[in-house]
């Protein structure tokens, strides 16, 4: 009965000391030896005895963590007649006790709307976790609890939501812990370990003659405390490793702040623990190990505030600054394959620690590109694996009836018998274009009028695949409560009858040994939940959704980790979980602010302030984890291990921004504490030195460099040739990709297609153009970007389609209803439109007008609603493509806020155009082949002309008796309230010279181009419709001239609430909303239309002056106004751009060019929102813009 010390500082042999005497001590047969370590380090250290014994074999070495060591005596002393749970048991367990507590118990709970939550769940595992270590029992909350609810007046801080929390925790605990009798939980095994160490009848008799080492931690929890003492009664010696700055048996003095007060304060408890204060201590020297002179200096040095600077240049201690993580990556392995190929380092012999997972997946990717072997020290979460994700979506299909979120999780596991990525794929775009949601049974007749049977068959024969793959689940009527241990049969059914364990096994047959060991760790850890579920609780009756939520649980908890490899591989890890072997280079990556160390946040369940408030109000008699400056402290020692653990090299990296935000990055405080005492060390910009050819030391990243030269045309170097020599004829892959490439690059320029290609692509052949159809908006769409046209337009690469009213739809209804109520009914309405709506100009009584107003307007709109209702509900039957509409509560709620927006659009056009001098002439002109005028021909080159194709939306005329004033309007809609006008389709002279919008323009010109030629009979009109036909002959009767006068979008919004209707321009407030933006021509004859009844006040339009003389300054202005000449400049302009912008298009010119409007900010550009993103990948900082430019 004994007990040492071995003390000592960073690396100074303690682990080397325990390790040799636990091999001297082994030749002792008749000696028990424990050697305890915490648990992620227990094979390391296995490896390190055998190492020290040259690999003899000794069987009285025992090599433990603390529960292990708990789980080996358990099982000498047959596990005291209890079941052992671990944590997939624990979290299982506590979804029920929340299940049950809410729903039996009649109180009303802090937790109450979060208590089946899975993230709340989590934190009070942890939490329940702290309780068992710091032995307080479920009793011991219980009681505190009912001594704070009674007293809580006593004690300044115990306000209800404490208590609240409290108790909610408390009753959860309580549930916890009573469905744990007869059970040991993993929480509690370390006491079951003592009760065995402190019986005579239980503690095996080999105890009482072992020596136990313990090494390697840095603190113990209460548990952990009591086991030591009892191991300091029942054995002949114990021997405790501790890493201190100043080694002594007994502190007096400890400050709270010093990064080592967790240390010395446990050695303080231990020496008073063992009743005397005259401990054995060996301190053990730093001669064991031999560090470069400046890591040296750092392990002496980085705790110290102001540690003296070293003088000298530093050579193994590299800082690296990176623009983003994968560049910080790339340059990681490069320096790795450098010190491997240069410096004679073995892979075993470095690691790598990444401060934040994020950093796991890209990492191992570049390491195995580099050819570098590699270990992830990390445990996995199996529910990203295919299996618990087949499982789990298949549950969830029988629990929301096909939902196609589940439906599509199932297939794309790729576990389900004939179906293939290609058919899921196929099925996926089918039944999300058709909204199809619980409809699997019977064959489908949805969206095949414009498709083939063939079509039509293959996709029913999916359909019934996939059907008939879960037969046997679907007799589990979701509704129905069943016994877990019924579903799991089922479920384990369907798993045989899908013939699961044996898919598994062949997908992982051709690829790695590590895959398929993950595969059948993941099997086997899977049947082990449902094992637990029916252990724990198979007889319980739940329904199918309740299931799913306990089975996600318990695989949420589950996790498979990898057996290290024998071979030479570099190890990679985190600060706190890793523990690595003796090493002589380590990388460091992430080291910014934030993550080295991690930002403390408290968001467990109870906050350090609450734990000091329980310890202080139950007279330390319930005392929780460390508070927040132990945790930083704790944290601050483990980032000074890990940066002292090499003995050569040191490598850490940062990066100075994210590719995902536009946010900069810092440093690590550590990075800066280490530059300020090196003040000679150098940052390294990441990958100045692997740019050269000349610097490649790897296969695949030489080929990539390789690549990228010959895609950008660049001319390849000597060693760049005997390069391309190499990887085309030492290696098919290499070679098939590389000849591809370089015969595409070397006859193709990026930003031009062929005249072959444009051909093709626009004709289908290689005859030649003669003319190119195209519609206005196709060539705005060009202008914005000629790369987004060349995929939308030539490659036809479209989104996929989502059934539900669009966008499109939405303007095609809106623009169908006003067309048909205009054309059809406008008399009735202009008829029926009450004087008080048309004559708002003058209000002097405002409430007065304000209730006569309502009134007659709710009149006038149930008189609209009923034409509105009658064309949208026939729309909706003729145009439709959409064959169970009828069964979409959601589209038909969509329709219904469709009939409220037009219904008040129609009532403010109408009164718009009862009070203007314009009166609609003609709706939907199109031009083209089946128009009633041609195509707007515009010669471009070389004998080829465009063909502008397209439609006007509604034209209007002001016929003075000499000249038809022609007004066009454009209808523009959106699915969203217009609280402000936008900037969108404001229609100025700059946004047509800069090639933004130029439709109106277009269709304005040709419009009375082609009536002046009507009218001197020049062309005939192509219309079938009589009425048509007769307007526009009454027109030419008159024998004048047309000429143009306004081009407008009307906008179409939301219905306007009532409490908009807030001052006395309450009319005019309704306009604003449904008003024109666009340009007038400024003619008094055309400006009666603006200035009817009161030529000083506007109706509804917001009128901006071009010439600065009638400027209005009292208005806010949205349309331009300018003279006949501006006019016909605007015009010109427009047409010349359309001439250019063709030439361009039929020369093949698609280069990655957006427009801007500012070029230091995307917003208001082509890229906003553009859906071709991911195909181009371009950084705007990095690619040609075409900017907004304003006239002079």
């Amino acid at each position: 009965m004994a007990l040492r010390y071995i003390l000592g500082g960073i690396n100074s042999g303690k682990t080397f000391t325990c390790i040799n005497e636990i091999i001297q001590s082994a030749d002792n047969k008749d000696k028990t030896i424990l050697y305890i370590v915490p648990e992620q380090f227990s094979m390391q250290s296995q490896k390190n005895i055998l190492s020290g014994m040259k690999n003899c074999v000794s069987m009285n070495i025992r090599v433990f963590g603390f529960k292990h060591f708990a789980y080996y005596l358990l099982s000498k002393c047959g596990s005291m007649n209890k079941v052992v749970l671990d944590n997939i048991d624990k979290a299982i367990l506590l979804k029920k006790a929340a299940y049950s507590l809410k729903r039996n118990s009649k109180e009303k709970f802090y937790y109450n709307k979060v208590m089946e939550n899975q993230g709340f769940l989590n934190k009070l595992s942890t939490l329940i976790t702290e309780f068992s270590q710091y032995q307080i029992s479920s009793d011991d909350l219980s009681d505190f609890t009912l001594s704070i609810e009674s007293e809580k007046d006593k004690f300044d801080g115990l306000n209800d939501d404490f208590v609240g929390k409290i108790k909610s925790i408390s009753a959860l605990y309580n549930e916890y812990s009573n469905l744990l009798e007869g059970f040991v939980s993993a929480d509690g095994i370390l006491d079951i370990l003592y009760e065995i160490l402190s019986s005579d009848e239980l503690r095996p008799k080999s105890l009482e003659n072992a020596s136990v080492w313990i090494d390697a931690f840095n603190g113990f929890t209460p548990q952990e405390y009591k086991i030591i003492e009892a191991l300091y009664k029942y054995t002949k010696d114990v021997n405790i490793t501790f890493t201190v700055d100043n080694p002594k048996t007994y502190y007096e003095k400890i400050d709270l702040l010093e990064p080592y007060y967790e240390i010395k304060k446990c050695i303080n408890r231990l020496t008073e623990m063992a009743g005397t204060k005259n401990v054995k201590m060996s301190v053990v020297s730093q001669n064991q190990c031999t560090k470069t002179p400046e890591l040296d200096y750092l392990g002496k040095n980085f705790l110290n505030s102001f540690p003296a600077p070293y003088t000298e240049d530093v050579h193994n201690i590299e800082i690296v600054e990176a623009n983003n993580k994968y560049d910080e990556i790339e340059n990681l392995c490069y320096s790795i394959r450098e010190l491997v190929m240069n410096k004679g380092y073995k892979y075993g012999e470095i690691g790598i620690i990444t401060c934040d997972d994020s950093y796991n997946i890209p990492l191992c990717y570049c390491l195995k590109k580099y050819d570098i072997p590699n270990f992830l020290d990390s445990r996995i979460n199996i529910t990203n694996h295919i299996l618990p994700i087949f499982i789990l979506s298949a549950i969830e299909i029988i629990n929301t009836n096909w939902s196609p979120k589940a439906v599509f999780d199932y297939l794309k596991t790729g576990l389900v018998t004939y179906i293939t990525p290609d058919s899921t794929a196929t099925l996926e775009n089918y039944v999300l274009e058709h909204g199809i949601a619980y409809s699997w049974e019977k064959p489908w007749e949805y969206g095949f009028k414009k498709k083939t049977d063939e079509f039509k068959n293959l996709i029913n024969t999916h359909r019934e695949n996939v059907y008939n793959s879960l037969k046997i689940l679907l007799d589990i009527n979701p509704n129905k409560k069943y016994s877990i241990k019924e579903i799991s049969i089922k479920i384990f059914e369907f798993l045989k009858a899908s013939n699961i364990q044996n898919k598994l096994n062949t997908s992982a047959r051709n690829k790695t040994i590590e895959k398929q060991e993950l595969n059948h760790q993941v099997w086997n850890t899977v049947t082990n939940v449902f094992e637990k579920m029916v252990d724990n609780l198979g007889d319980e009756k739940v329904t199918l959704r309740e299931f799913y939520a306990l089975l996600t649980t318990g695989l949420s908890t589950a996790t498979a980790g990898m057996v290290p490899p024998t071979q030479d591989s570099l190890v990679i890890g985190d600060i706190v979980r890793t523990r690595l072997p003796k090493i002589r280079a380590l990388f460091i990556l992430g080291a910014n602010e934030g993550l080295l160390p991690k930002t403390n946040s408290d968001t467990a369940l109870i906050t350090d302030k609450e734990r000091e408030k329980i310890a202080k109000v139950s007279a330390y008699k319930i005392v929780t984890a460390p508070n927040i400056i132990s945790k930083i402290n704790q944290e601050l020692l483990n980032i000074y291990f890990a940066i002292t653990k090499p003995d050569e090299y040191l490598y850490i990296s940062y990066s100075l921004n994210s590719l995902k935000s536009k946010d900069d990055f810092l440093p690590s405080d550590v990075v800066l504490k280490i530059k300020n005492i090196f003040p000679k060390i150098k940052t390294t910009k990441a990958l100045n030195n692997i740019q050269s050819v000349y610097n490649l030391n790897a296969k695949r990243p030489a080929f990539e460099h390789l690549i990228n030269t010959i895609s950008t045309n660049n001319e390849l170097s000597d060693n760049e040739k005997m390069l391309y020599k190499y990887f085309a004829s030492n290696n098919q892959s290499y070679s098939d990709e590389i000849k591809a490439l370089f015969d595409t690059v070397s006859a193709t320029d990026t930003n031009r297609l062929s005249e072959e290609s444009m051909n093709r692509l626009l004709r289908g052949d290689d005859d030649l153009i003669k003319k190119l159809n195209l519609s206005v908006s196709k060539l705005e769409t060009y202008s914005n970007c000629p790369f987004k046209y060349f995929l939308k337009h030539l490659l036809d690469i479209r989104e996929r389609a989502i059934y539900s009213l669009n966008s499109m739809d939405y303007g095609n209804i809106y623009h169908s209803v006003t067309e048909k109520i205009l054309r059809n009914n406008y008399d009735e309405l202009a008829k029926e439109l009450p004087e008080i709506l048309k004559d708002y100009s003058d209000i002097t009584d405002y409430e007065n007008y304000k209730i006569n107003y309502k009134n007659t307007y709710a009149h006038y709109k149930n008189f609209v609603s009923k034409f509105v209702e009658k064309y949208i509900n026939e729309y909706t039957k003729q145009e439709l493509d959409k064959d169970n509409f009828a069964t979409s509560f959601t589209a038909l709620e969509s329709l219904n806020r469709v009939k409220k927006v037009a219904t008040d659009y129609i009532l403010a056009t109408t009164t718009q155009i009862e009070t203007s001098l314009f009166k609609p002439f003609d709706f939907e002109v199109k031009f083209g082949a089946d128009g009633t005028f041609p195509p707007i021909e515009i010669p471009v080159k070389d004998n080829i002309s465009i063909n502008f194709t397209g439609q006007i939306d509604r034209v209007d005329i002001y016929d003075d008796g000499d000249t038809s004033y022609v007004k066009i309007v454009d209808y523009k809609s959106k699915n969203q309230e217009k609280i402000e006008p936008t900037d969108s389709h404001k229609l100025t002279s700059d946004k047509i010279d800069n090639m933004i919008l130029m439709q109106l323009p277009t269709y304005l010109s040709a419009f009375v181009d082609f009536l002046n030629k009507y009218f001197d009979d020049k062309l005939e009109l192509n219309t079938q419709d009589k009425d048509t036909a007769i307007r526009y002959k009454k027109l030419k009767s008159n024998h004048h001239k047309a000429q143009p006068a306004a081009m407008l979008y009307s906008e179409i919004f939301k219905p306007i609430n009532s409490k908009n209707y807030n001052n006395k321009n309450l009319a005019n407030k309704r306009a604003y909303y449904y008003g024109a933006e666009g340009m007038f021509l400024e003619s008094m004859k055309v400006a009666l239309d603006l200035r009817n009844k009161d030529t000083e006040k506007n109706n509804f339009y917001n009128i901006k002056y071009i010439n600065p003389e009638i400027r209005n300054n009292d208005n806010i202005y949205s349309i331009s106004i300018s003279d006949e000449d501006e006019f016909k400049t605007v015009l010109d302009s427009n047409a010349n751009n359309l001439k250019k912008l063709g030439e361009n298009i039929v020369n093949g010119l698609i280069p990655i060019c957006p427009f801007m409007q500012n070029k230091n900010s995307t917003k208001n550009s082509a890229c906003t929102y553009c859906p071709y993103s991911d195909i181009c990948k371009k950084d705007i900082k990095e690619i040609n813009i075409r900017e907004f430019v304003k006239k002079s």
